[in-house]
């Protein structure tokens, strides 16, 4: 070990003396600024970071390569490099030990985006969930590969043309890749050559709805690339040795083959993985479900305890309440997706026999009058699909770090016996890993061992149905006059941003109301922030069950203010049912533009029902309303 710290105390010694170092660090602060000016812009953090992780580590990588060239071509030409060959030396500790040192200004350009994520966590999201050591190792693995192969080509070319090799595999390894990301080739090919690559989109860890990727696929991909850059080191270090005819050369051929083994079981993993994905068709949602209309509470209160596994698999162990008007409802009929496998019911603590035909199940209750129902469900519902990118990604799951149950899914039984299909109140047990919401208000949350337990309670008087999410997500919310709107987004949106064009979504239901008091609107809503390219959506809409899809670009500041405000009204006026009174296309784009201008001069002047808490402010709103009216 002492041999290896007087290599690392001399190469360390070369690199200050030297002008690499230096130009190194100010191409690299000047390059941090620059991609740091160009989107300091967005109001996401998770959307910032992206950027600066594909702007700036991916430029910096280029830098790797050639690093990597120079750094084994200048010590085979350096006088100080051939001073120390001259002497006695083991090759695994002087090259790894020069390998560390070119490798230190690299690792410090990897932890400036940790360190901003720190940063951000510390100042503006202490309840961000991501452990900053998987940001790092996420970030740093390409970036040692890079060098060692740039590392490898050095050694190899005793010529400038290292160089030019470094490049020209940059371009094949990113560039190429990214050129066969066409739909002619099948998925797992198109996701190997960029080594940046993350899954279907570059480097996106927090750009979508639930943030950084803990799948599994994600770091198969990343850790192929880990023990390839191992294999490749210790295969030039096997050459050196062998060349100088070292002891240890047995031992670092069987630190070869385990290396270049487990990179190929890792590459063989993430191809399965990948293949497996692309053999999952989306999971069909029921189609008599996709636009139910909201109606009364049935009166039921469900108790689920889930248990989500590895595999994608999720257990339900659903215990249905009844009321006495629901008792007297016979026989007991529910809907439940064909994809989960009922194992078991019990009435009243009473085994019963059920029958199935396609989604929909038949209790036989017999004589006995229902008071509790369990029923014992499991399936697997993570599934994925093909965007018009050409581009796979998840629609469906329920694991340890993301949940995507729409009603839509009839993930939970849905009763066929009563008037109303939606439980009045959900008990949800799930693995204390992640937070969890739903269009249902939260009324109150406990953990113990590892499993919270969340009470929830229907918002609206007529509901659809029970919706769940969870993952990096937090909820923001508006309420006045009885009335509600809240957003689930990504945890790394800006709060005070979020809330204000939550505000400006409340204020827009609330002013075709106040303009038509004949619509029919809900007292509560729910939006999510769904990202583009997972579904394919670049407007507002809703879903069957009465969810607002918003894309989450409307909470990024990209567009300008009187454009969302204008979608943000356009979508009230159409589904607020008033189409049929200005048909005329120049009238309903007036009336729209004019609606517009007024909900901007309420946010301009500090007005929005959700800032607005006395008698003065709805006089001066009022006012307002009537002059624009």
């Amino acid at each position: 070990m002492s041999e290896w710290r007087a290599h690392f105390a001399t190469e360390w010694k070369l690199l200050l003396r030297g002008a690499h170092f230096r130009i190194l660090m100010l191409v690299g602060v000047v390059h941090a600024w620059l991609v740091h000016r160009a989107n300091e812009w967005t109001e996401h953090a998770g959307y910032y970071l992206h950027q600066f992780e594909f702007m700036y580590l991916g430029a910096i990588t280029i830098l790797a390569i050639l690093s990597g060239v120079y750094g084994a071509r200048s010590r085979q030409a350096a006088g100080e490099a051939q001073l120390i060959g001259s002497l006695p030396y083991r090759s695994i500790r002087r090259w790894s030990a020069q390998l560390t040192v070119f490798l230190l200004p690299f690792f410090i350009f990897t932890c400036v985006p940790v360190f901003i994520y720190l940063w951000l966590r510390e100042t503006m999201y202490p309840g961000a969930s991501l452990y900053p050591a998987w940001f790092l190792l996420s970030t740093f693995i390409p970036m040692l590969y890079a060098m060692i192969l740039g590392w490898l080509l050095g050694g190899l070319f005793k010529s400038k043309i290292g160089y030019a090799a470094g490049f020209l595999l940059f371009f094949l390894h990113i560039y190429g890749g990214l050129l066969l990301l066409t739909p002619r080739l099948p998925m797992p090919t198109r996701l190997l050559p960029n080594f940046l690559l993350f899954d279907f989109k570059s480097m996106g860890y927090f750009d979508d709805q639930f943030g950084f990727s803990r799948e599994m696929s994600f770091w198969t991909h990343r850790g192929f690339y880990l023990f390839l850059a191992f294999a490749l080191f210790i295969l030039f270090i096997y050459i050196k040795a062998k060349a100088r005819r070292e002891p240890g050369v047995r031992m670092q051929a069987t630190g070869l083959i385990l290396a270049a083994c487990l990179a190929a079981g890792l590459l063989a993993g993430h191809v399965s993985q990948k293949t497996v994905q692309m053999n999952q068709v989306a999971i069909r949602e029921i189609s008599n479900l996709e636009s139910v209309k909201p109606a009364r509470l049935s009166g039921l209160s469900y108790d689920l305890d889930m248990r989500p596994y590895k595999d994608g698999g999720l257990a339900v162990k659903a215990t249905i309440q009844f009321t006495n008007e629901e008792a007297a409802t016979l026989p007991l009929a529910f809907t439940l997706n064909e994809r989960f496998e009922m194992t078991e019911a019990r009435l009243n603590s009473e085994s019963v026999r059920f029958s199935r035909d396609g989604n929909q199940i038949q209790i036989e209750t017999g004589d006995i009058r229902p008071v509790t129902l369990v029923l014992h469900y499991q399936g697997k519902i993570a599934d994925h699909k093909v965007t018009e990118e050409g581009t796979m990604t998840a629609v469906h799951m329920a694991d340890r770090w993301n949940v995507n149950l729409p009603m839509e899914l009839a993930w939970l039984p849905q009763p066929l016996f009563t008037e109303g299909a939606a439980p009045s109140r959900v008990t949800v047990r799930y693995p204390d890993t992640i937070r969890l919401y739903s269009n249902y208000r939260t009324l109150e949350k406990t953990t113990n061992a590892g499993v919270q337990t969340i009470q929830f309670e229907a918002s609206n008087e007529a509901e659809s149905g029970f919706n769940l999410w969870g993952g990096s997500l937090k909820e923001v919310a508006a309420e006045t006059g009885g009335m509600t709107t809240k957003a689930i987004v990504n945890e790394l949106f800006n709060d005070d941003y979020v809330s204000r064009w939550v505000a400006l979504f409340h204020e827009g239901k609330r002013l075709m109301l106040q303009l038509n008091p004949e619509v029919q609107v809900r007292e509560a809503d729910t939006l999510i922030a769904m990202d583009r390219i997972r579904f394919n959506q670049r407007e507002i809409a809703k879903t069957g069950s009465g969810i607002i899809q918003v894309p989450s670009y409307f909470f990024q500041g990209l567009y300008d203010d009187e454009e969302v405000v204008a979608q943000i009204t356009e979508f009230w006026f159409d589904s607020s049912g008033a189409k049929g009174e200005r048909a005329d296309p120049g009238k309903r784009k007036q009336f729209i533009r004019e609606l517009s201008a007024y909900l901007i001069k309420l946010d301009n002047k500090k007005l929005l029902a959700a800032n607005a808490g006395d008698k003065h402010v709805q006089e001066l709103r009022d006012n307002d309303l009537g002059e624009e009216s």
